[in-house]
């Protein structure tokens, strides 16, 4: 095999990854684009809540309003269980 039909095969394959990645991103959207695509959405949204839910009770505890933090705790725990759960299958 010549150096120039390698350059060829290589050219072909990088504009194969390209084809792919352009026709994954079209797939995705502008909402996949901020979550993720299909396999990974349902884990990001879920891991944003969580975090927002931690920042909420952070603010609580701050602000010294602790009886909403056992549900909020719970909520966050079940989450965390969940994405732990998921990942160990």
């Amino acid at each position: 095999m010549t150096a120039e039909t390698r350059l060829k095969e290589s050219e072909i394959a990088i504009a194969q990854l390209e084809r792919n990645v352009k026709l994954k991103s079209m797939e995705a959207g502008w909402i996949g684009k901020v979550f993720g695509t299909a396999e990974n959405s349902a884990n990001n949204i879920l891991g944003i809540i969580l975090v927002i839910l931690t920042l909420l009770i952070v603010g609580l505890v701050m602000i010294n309003r602790l009886e909403l933090i056992p549900q909020l705790a719970s909520i966050l725990s079940l989450g965390i269980g969940y994405l732990v759960g998921k990942y160990n299958r």
